[in-house]
């Protein structure tokens, strides 16, 4: 998969597993965004400058529309503006010199919002990351036994927003 086609990729991973993206409980966001990190690689990015990368984050916001409990698992892809493997094979052996090469980054978000009770308040927002496969079952394991996940793992969102977003 090429990084700028990941939202299509994604969608058309979980239409493949029969999945509706609209009616997923926390536990199916992570297993779905876990697999498809697994299972579909980004051919353009710069693996040495953690170019593909998993984020878990939770706690409650307010965006501008009221007060939510926000549970999140993003895919972010770093990747050079150019399109040509030369330009990842670049990326990947530049080190830190902003000036001399200019990477993209783009996330990939699977947001899961609920109403927040007095519960989920009291959850302190954070988030962790996962920055490769060797990582994943670690990542996994953490992401299963977070509070953020027994909380809301019985509970059903009232919102599930698929997000493919440039950070930069």
């Amino acid at each position: 998969m090429q990084s700028r086609q990941a939202q299509q990729a994604f969608e058309v991973f979980a239409a493949e597993r029969g999945v509706m993206l609209s009616q997923l409980t926390a536990e199916a966001a992570v297993d779905l965004m876990l697999a498809f990190y697994q299972a579909v690689r980004a051919d353009d990015v710069a693996m040495n400058a953690d170019g593909d990368m998993l984020l878990f984050q939770w706690g409650v916001y307010d965006w501008g529309h009221g007060a939510s409990f926000t549970y999140n698992i993003t895919r972010q892809l770093i990747f050079p503006h150019g399109d040509s493997q030369q330009d990842v094979e670049q990326a990947e052996h530049t080190e830190d010199d902003e000036d001399e090469y200019t990477m993209a980054i783009y996330q990939l978000s699977l947001t899961l919002n609920y109403t927040p009770t007095d519960v989920l308040y009291a959850i302190t927002p954070g988030n962790r990351w996962c920055s490769h496969r060797g990582e994943l079952t670690e990542f996994k394991e953490y992401i299963k036994g977070a509070d953020a996940t027994r909380l809301v793992q019985r509970s059903t969102p009232v919102d599930v927003a698929l997000r493919f977003n440039d950070v930069c």
